[in-house]
C-alpha cells in the first residue's frame, strides 16, 4: 500500500500543477486514504494548496477510506471506512457529500443507507474496465438471445 500510495501523492503533485494552469480543472481524490497519505508526507506548501482546493470545492474528497470489498465487511466496518474523511471534513471545513466506489466489482446492499446515515447524499458505484472488468463489452452491445 505504501507504494502505491505514493504514485498517488506523486499523481497530486502533478494535478495540483495541472489546477494552477488551469484554474477550471478538477479532480477528485480517489479515496480518503490518499488524504491522509498527502498530508502526512508533503510539506506545508503543498498540503495547504491540496486543502484549500477541497475547501473551495474545487477539488472532491471520497468519503471512503478506501475503494474495498464491501460484502465482505460488518456494518461497524463500513461505518469506520468514512471516520478519516468525516474527521478531515471537520478538521479542514470540508463538505463531505459524496462516496464512490470505483474498483471493486460488488457493493452491500447495505452500503447507501450507511452513507445517508453518515451524511452522504450521492454515491456512485462503477467497475474499472481494465482491472476489475465486470462488463467488457458493454450493455449497449449486448444481444439478446430472444
Amino acid at each position: 500500500p505504501a507504494r502505491t500510495l505514493e504514485w498517488e501523492n506523486r499523481f497530486i503533485d502533478k494535478t495540483l500543477v495541472i489546477q494552477e494552469k488551469y484554474p477550471s480543472y478538477s479532480f477528485t481524490l480517489d479515496a480518503a486514504a490518499n488524504l491522509e497519505s498527502y498530508l502526512a508526507t508533503r510539506d506545508e506548501s503543498h498540503n495547504s494548496k491540496l486543502v484549500d482546493y477541497l475547501g473551495k470545492e474545487k477539488w472532491g474528497l471520497n468519503a471512503l477510506y478506501a475503494n474495498f470489498f464491501t460484502g465482505l465487511s460488518t456494518p461497524e466496518e463500513l461505518y469506520r471506512t468514512l471516520d478519516y474523511s468525516l474527521q478531515a471534513g471537520k478538521k479542514y471545513g470540508l463538505k463531505i457529500d459524496s462516496a464512490s466506489q470505483t474498483d471493486e466489482p460488488s457493493i452491500t446492499w447495505a452500503m447507501p443507507q450507511i452513507l445517508v446515515d453518515a451524511g452522504i447524499s450521492y454515491f456512485t458505484n462503477c467497475s474499472d474496465p481494465i482491472r476489475g472488468a465486470v462488463n467488457p463489452i458493454g450493455l449497449l452491445n449486448f444481444k439478446s438471445p430472444f
